[in-house]
């Protein structure tokens, strides 16, 4: 095979290692792209499903508690057009839902209203199909239904619920008739549930768009709507342009070409290099050689390189050639007298030689594991069944820190003299009772006194009689990694005694309960971090006859919000201290204006943290509670009757629009229980990661167990969480309290 041919060979291996790493290259980042598009496409359904989700509960909220009404159930059964008027007409601009129907079980319309800036709708669900989504029945299940409809080219959300009176919460008795809201699908419906996706929404009535909705470098998906008879009336479209791909393809092809062009260059240089380098000389070379003459490379000689040394050797084997063929004749003599010789021996060789075999082939493998073993930084070690010595390397040598011949310990040395523990003792009797290799760790003194670790892997062998022969011992030092792993240990140890030192500063920041009994009738206090300190708190202060009450759920968890619920808790402090401020309003919009000097809160920048409260003063001689909340609500219990105080929809942080802060004025009487919660119990998921706890459900749990003793009350709503919860990770910190003045 010519060095042409072996070239070719070459240069053909290094072209398809070529083609294979670029088809290689493609397909995976193809396949990456595909991959990535598949789990793009996901996020947005699941963005989309969950933006829609988040419209439309504040509006199915809506139907749940205008339907538990006693005037709402009464207005069925005898209409009053003034309690109508006063109650429902504002509901439009309140609640920002555009209609609002009333029908009796006959349904009968008795009220409709709708916003002064939309067209009147005058039926949004036939009689027949009412029917079949709202049961009538006493005890019906069908309590509740979503749905859309379309009308004169626009979509309207519908929301439709039975109306039961406030003591029939579980729906035993039937209901007076339907309640039934719709909102109209505009602009500024899209433009919330874009903010929320990060995408481009919009809303088709063609039914079709979803099977042909593609578009380039662009990741899609289509949100169905379905009327009440489960037919499809429209989609909502989510575009989401992902510069990704189409920077990554531009990357593809610009890399692609830059490195056929290397490659190609690369190819030109080293052709011209083997050409004018290699192949010429070698020609010259081959060709003095072909033909035994040395002319054709004496030239070669004079330099220095690769061929010129090839050059000197060619031309000396030419001059020793011609003295081997001078010397050959004059062997021929002496080998024809020492034939006869060598037949003499070839007898006695032949047992010799017999022997010889039988030794080399036993030495083979030893010498052979000899020469690797002393090569190698590890100790290798082998004894006999009395664990006497009978080899060990130079690794041995350098972990025991012994200065002396490796001969003497061979001879005169057993393994234990070098580990006297009896660990080490009971690991090698086991293993050779069980007849297997194992490895383990041991702490041992060196020759110098020095305290190191090893890792020993002990092997024993056995003979055709499966009786001991050997026990090979392969040691490790690992003396830096078990000091590393003390190390970190260590600095694990600190770290938590730090936090868990940081939880009980933290603890320490709270009322006492001598504080809480000493301000309250009776209370319960259900305090859950997720981690080991807390981002929520409680705050609580006397300043003359007046109580000032604060629960509190500050930005993050751990120490980012404990770190913040300390700051919140010294701004308080301080405002209490040194402002005369007489309503819980103005005591909020002061501890707002104090958290963005603070934190230096501005437009330009994106600093956010903040908190969400309930703050309230109690007056305990006037028989008041004010309360003010930064979207935290206030619940009232009275003669089995919820109330919900709503807080205004803001954050103790700064925003671009900061609304003012509503200051609630309530009369309490002495049977009155109060609750102030963070939003960690009602947000939190079940077991499967289902769905939220929510605050229907909490409404439900307080309303059950209200006429217990408050404590027990406390004990109850622990039990209700961790049943909820389940095996699943908690997802926020949990405060609630529960109070009677």
């Amino acid at each position: 095979m010519s060095i042409r041919f072996k070239l070719g060979l070459f240069f053909a291996g290094i072209l398809l290692v070529f083609v294979l790493l670029v088809g290689s290259s493609n397909y995976f980042n193809n396949r990456r792209q595909k991959e990535y598009t598949k789990i793009q496409t996901q996020n947005i359904k699941n963005a989309a499903e969950t933006a829609i989700s988040l419209n439309n509960d504040y509006y199915s909220t809506l139907s749940i508690d205008y339907t538990f009404w006693d005037d709402m159930y009464n207005f069925n059964i005898e209409p009053d057009e003034q309690w109508a008027a006063d109650y429902l007409f504002t509901a439009t601009d309140s609640y920002g839902v555009d209609y609002i129907w009333i029908y009796n079980l006959n349904c009968n319309l008795q009220y409709y209203t709708n916003k002064e800036e939309v067209d009147s709708f005058a039926q949004p669900i036939s009689n027949e199909n009412l029917y079949q989504l709202l049961d009538t029945t006493k005890g019906g299940e069908k309590r509740f239904f979503t749905s859309y409809e379309k009308s004169k080219g626009k979509v309207y959300i519908i929301y439709g619920a039975t109306i039961h009176k406030t003591d029939d919460i579980d729906r035993v008795n039937k209901p007076s008739g339907f309640f039934i809201t719709a909102k109209i699908i505009d602009s500024t419906y899209l433009e919330k549930v874009s903010l929320i996706t990060n995408c481009k929404v919009s809303l088709s009535l063609d039914t079709s768009t979803c099977n042909g909705h593609k578009k380039v470098f662009a990741i899609q998906s289509c949100y169905k709507l379905f009327n009440g008879k489960d037919e499809q009336i429209a989609s909502i479209l989510f575009d989401y342009n992902d510069h990704f791909i189409k920077q990554d393809l531009k990357f593809q092809r610009w890399s692609l070409w830059a490195f056929i062009l290397i490659v190609f260059i690369s190819f030109v240089f080293l052709i011209l290099y083997l050409n004018l380098v290699l192949s010429a000389p070698l020609r010259r070379i081959i060709k003095s050689l072909n033909q035994r003459r040395p002319e054709f490379i004496e030239k070669f000689t004079k330099k220095s390189n690769e061929f010129g040394q090839i050059s000197k050797l060619i031309i000396l084997f030419f001059e020793q050639r011609k003295q081997l063929e001078v010397e050959i004749e004059e062997r021929k003599t002496i080998h024809e007298q020492l034939v006869e010789t060598i037949e003499e021996l070839n007898t006695r060789n032949e047992e010799i030689i017999a022997q010889s075999e039988e030794l080399s082939s036993a030495n083979q493998s030893l010498a052979q594991l000899s020469v690797v073993a002393s090569k190698i930084d590890n100790s290798v070690i082998i004894s006999n069944e009395n664990f006497d010595i009978i080899y060990v390397n130079n690794g041995f040598l350098n972990i025991y820190e012994i200065e002396s011949n490796l001969l003497v310990y061979i001879k005169t040395k057993n393994v234990l003299d070098y580990n006297k523990v009896d660990e080490f003792v009971e690991f090698i009797e086991k293993c050779v009772s069980e007849k297997h290799s194992a490895t383990s760790t041991f702490k041992f003194l060196t020759q110098k006194g020095n305290i190191r670790w090893k890792q020993t892997t002990v092997t024993p062998t056995f003979d055709k009689n499966n009786k001991l022969e050997n026990i090979i011992f392969i040691e490790t030092d690992v003396t830096d990694v078990k000091n590393a792993e003390e190390q970190i240990s260590i600095w694990n140890k600190s770290v938590t005694e730090s936090i868990n030192y940081a939880a009980k500063i933290q603890a320490s920041l709270f009322p006492s309960s001598d504080i809480f009994k000493s301000y309250f009738n009776s209370y319960f206090i259900f305090n859950r971090p997720r981690d080991i300190i807390s981002g929520d708190f409680i705050w609580v202060k006397m300043n003359g006859k007046k109580i000032f009450l604060a629960v509190a759920d500050c930005t993050g968890h751990g120490i980012p919000g404990a770190f913040m619920s300390v700051l919140s808790g010294a701004l308080l402090n301080e405002i209490l201290h040194l402002e005369k401020l007489h309503s819980a309003s103005q005591i909020l919009e002061t501890l707002r204006e104090n958290v963005i000097t603070v934190l230096n809160q501005r437009s330009d920048n994106n600093v956010r943290d903040g908190l969400d409260i309930s703050f309230c003063i109690i007056e305990k001689k006037k028989s008041v509670v004010q309360f003010a909340g930064a979207s935290h609500s206030l619940f009232l219990v009275r003669n089995n009757d919820l109330l919900e105080f709503k807080g205004t929809r803001t954050s103790i942080s700064f925003s671009e629009k900061m609304f003012p802060i509503e200051n609630h004025e309530i009369k309490y009487k002495e049977d009155d229980t109060f609750y102030l919660f963070t939003d960690g119990y009602v947000d939190q998921f079940d077991n499967n990661q289902e769905q939220k706890y929510l605050k229907y459900n909490f409404k439900k749990l307080l309303l059950k167990n209200v006429h217990l003793e408050i404590e027990t009350q406390g004990k109850l709503i622990e039990t209700e969480f961790e049943n909820w919860k389940g095996n699943n990770r908690q997802i926020d910190d949990v405060l609630v309290f529960g109070f009677k003045i």
